[in-house]
């Protein structure tokens, strides 16, 4: 693409490239942390829709970090459940934030729980691809020696290695996948199915309810049952 200009010196024709989708992702990612911010520059540099905006943000920001995860108010697991069911999951930075604190402290990971929730995600989700779970090479404010560094990685990767393992015998038990499938079994087949593929507006969903009267009425989701599952599957000695 190339334009006219008038110079001092005459007429130039240059030549002017317009950024790739990649390198608007690139830039507002550069000015913002905050999604809706970059999909809105996303949308104006490239002229695009917003839908089509937040599909390249979300497709080209696969590194899920473990602190701008807790600074976010979500949880790691959510955020690789969310990555994963979008077909966008990349590496994990697995270093850790103070969730007390709110901001990136980068310490290594020790939540037995977390990690195997997230684990059990990336699993589900058909693993990491070319990704991996990316340590920082750094220890902070008290741990600074080479020893702490040791210590630090070696516990770090043990931590991923136990709670990889936890998730898949999680899986390969069974229970807590049919416990999930049956919760969310009415949405598997009717309109409720059609609904979750997109095909009604929510006008009218909103509209079907109002005249067929429809009414839910609450269902246990066993949450204590399902909990105590994980727990006992999660910190059993293996």
């Amino acid at each position: 693409m190339t334009d006219v200009w008038d110079t001092k010196d005459g007429r130039r024709r240059v030549r002017r490239d317009p950024p790739s989708v990649e390198e608007a992702v690139q830039a507002a990612q550069g000015l913002t942390d905050e999604m809706a911010e970059q999909i809105e520059i996303v949308a104006s540099l490239m002229e695009l829709s917003t839908d089509e905006a937040r599909g390249a943000v979300l497709r080209l920001g696969q590194r899920k970090d473990v602190n701008r995860v807790t600074i976010a108010g979500h949880t790691f697991e959510h955020e690789i459940a969310t990555a994963g069911s979008l077909g966008i999951l990349g590496s994990l930075d697995i270093n850790r934030g103070d969730a007390l604190l709110g901001w990136d402290t980068d310490q290594f990971p020790n939540d037995l729980w977390t990690m195997t929730m997230s684990m059990y995600h990336v699993i589900k989700a058909g693993g990491l691809g070319k990704g991996g779970c990316n340590f920082d090479a750094k220890v902070r404010r008290q741990s600074f020696t080479p020893e702490d560094m040791v210590h630090a990685h070696v516990g770090g990767a043990d931590l991923c290695a136990r709670a990889f393992l936890t998730a898949a015998a999680i899986i390969e038990d069974g229970t807590f996948d049919g416990l999930i499938a049956e919760r969310y079994s009415g949405w598997k087949s009717g309109r409720a199915a059609d609904m979750l593929a997109g095909k009604y507006s929510l006008e009218q969903i909103e509209q079907m309810a109002l005249e067929n009267n429809i009414n839910p009425q609450p269902r246990s989701g066993r949450q204590e049952k399902i909990e105590n599952l994980l727990m006992r599957s999660i910190y059993s000695a293996r």
